[in-house]
């Protein structure tokens, strides 16, 4: 609850200039990266917190009782947008080395260990299979890949790389 808190405490309290001041502090100039450690990142994690515990709950009832209530299905949307981001997030943010302890601001070191980790998932977890389905697909065909949209609920392993982060500080 003190997180939620604090993040609304920050949304309620954003203005132009600490949002340029937030900026200034993950961005770095050469290469984009995000440092695992800025209040950026912290609170991203918390959205994708959030997301994901909505998916948890939702997604199960949408596709058991076939619900189409367009305010469910626009935060839905707006879910399915946040993990994309998270995934182009993940590709930026800096990570330590095991074996000294340093931050790795190299993107290409990153990208090669989140393309070995976590990515697969990630992506799978990510891809509307359902609605692509329903763009390629009469309705009724489309039906039958309405179960791939259980899938997203893999999303939930990514809070438990949050949740050992936050551990760790």
């Amino acid at each position: 609850m003190e997180r939620f808190k604090k993040f609304w405490g920050y949304l309620t309290n954003l203005t132009v200039s600490k949002a340029k001041a937030d900026f200034k502090e993950w961005y770095s100039e050469k290469d984009w990266t995000v440092s695992h450690t800025s209040s950026f990142k912290e609170n991203w994690d918390f959205l994708i917190m959030i997301t994901a515990c909505w998916n948890v709950f939702i997604l199960p009832i949408n596709i058991a009782f076939e619900t189409n209530d367009p305010t469910t299905e626009a935060i839905n949307v707006f879910v399915d947008l946040c993990f994309v981001m998270d995934i182009i997030v993940v590709f930026r943010t800096t990570i330590l080395d095991e074996d000294s302890g340093e931050e790795i601001k190299d993107t290409k070191t990153i990208a090669r260990s989140y393309l070995r980790g976590r990515f697969t998932i990630d992506f799978l977890s990510t891809v509307p299979f359902d609605s692509i389905a329903l763009i390629f697909m009469d309705e009724a065909s489309a039906k039958n890949f309405k179960l791939f949209g259980l899938l997203k609920l893999i999303r939930v392993l990514r809070l438990n790389r949050i949740i050992m982060y936050l551990n760790l500080k």
